[in-house]
């Protein structure tokens, strides 16, 4: 019985043994499986902060959400640290960089089959099909618009509208319409440039006053004629361009034409201010003369006199063929140094000495 008794006693102690030994087991596998959970956990937590941190990148503005009200904006550049959802959110928008949206709504629908086949177009615009503008003089013309925008305001334009594009183009088809029907269809063919400026006042009172947050660039415009009338808008096309060159061929001969007048006018001018001048000249050294001989006239009235009538004879037989020499009315008999150049005799004798 001892024996068996120690037996038992021996089986016992080696069953404690094993039980410890298998717990030693099971709590080193527990500390290993903690430290992997722990490090899967700490390995989470650096990514989901990785995830956190945001960076908005050139173009682009960030909104931070908080329970799905904006929090806080960030512009290009910026960071922030987000925490994650449900909590925050974080949405980027490209808004500084230009953007373009172009519309056909205003022109014919052309089915590609038929086009590729060649056939027929329809000689009748197709309602409900087609798209068309009513002009103000009741004409019809095709319009295709491109614009180009960029967004202000993102939260305006991205979360309070249900799609900001589109509300964009609705508005560009309601101010093709309105503009079209306030003019003429000389002015949405022919004048673009006044047509584009006319859409694009329309279309910014209505972007300011729907709040879509949204700023017009440039309005780009390519308006047609229908196709039943393209013949009749060709040949009034021809007609302008051949008008406008007649008017720039008037223009060039009115300026040159202008320029010579000009011309002549400067070169009378100068020769009427040359003749003022020699003139004025001639009548100030007459009026210096008469003045000396009015000196001396007043000193010596007869002597003044006979110089003044011999002066007068010599000027008169220089320009004479023929010279008579008559007698004075004392019965003297005055005598004059004559020839082909009477000058050369007064040079030759001092005045005033009869031979």
């Amino acid at each position: 019985m001892p024996d068996e008794t120690q037996q038992d006693n021996a089986r016992e102690r080696q069953a404690r043994d094993a039980g410890v030994e298998g717990l030693r087991a099971l709590g080193a596998a527990v500390q290993v499986s903690i430290r992997v959970l722990v490090a899967v956990l700490g390995l989470l937590l650096i990514v989901s902060l990785l995830q956190c941190y945001v960076v908005v990148k050139q173009h682009q503005i960030g909104i931070v959400y908080r329970f799905g009200k904006p929090r806080q904006e960030l512009k290009p550049g910026q960071h922030a640290l987000v925490l994650p959802p449900p909590f925050e959110e974080f949405r980027a928008y490209t808004v500084t960089r230009e953007k373009s949206l172009e519309t056909r709504a205003f022109l014919p629908a052309i089915d590609t089959a038929t086009t590729a086949s060649g056939a027929q177009l329809d000689a009748v615009l197709r309602p409900g099909v087609d798209g068309y503008l009513l002009t103000g003089d009741q004409n019809i013309i095709h319009c295709a618009a491109t614009l180009y925008y960029w967004v202000s305001d993102p939260v305006a334009f991205y979360e309070r509208q249900a799609d900001g594009e589109k509300m964009l183009k609705t508005l560009l088809n309601h101010t093709l319409l309105r503009a079209s029907g306030a003019l003429g269809a000389e002015d949405t063919l022919f004048s673009l440039p006044r047509f584009a400026e006319r859409v694009t006042s329309l279309l910014k009172e209505e972007i300011q006053a729907s709040g879509l947050g949204a700023e017009v660039n440039r309005l780009v415009l390519n308006s047609t004629p229908p196709r039943q009338a393209k013949s009749a808008f060709d040949a009034h096309i021809a007609a302008s361009q051949r008008a406008d060159e007649a008017r720039k061929q008037a223009e060039g001969y009115r300026a040159r034409l202008a320029n010579e007048t000009d011309a002549s006018a400067d070169q009378v001018l100068a020769l009427a201010r040359s003749e003022k001048s020699e003139l004025e000249r001639k009548s100030q050294t007459r009026a210096t003369t008469f003045e000396q001989v009015l000196v001396e006239y007043r000193k010596n009235p007869q002597i003044v006199r006979r110089e003044l009538y011999m002066q007068t004879l010599r000027r008169v037989a220089e320009n004479a063929d023929e010279t008579f020499i008559i007698e004075g009315k004392d019965g003297r008999e005055i005598r004059m140094q004559l020839g082909s150049n009477p000058s050369a005799g007064r040079k030759a004798r001092p005045e005033g000495k009869t031979p």
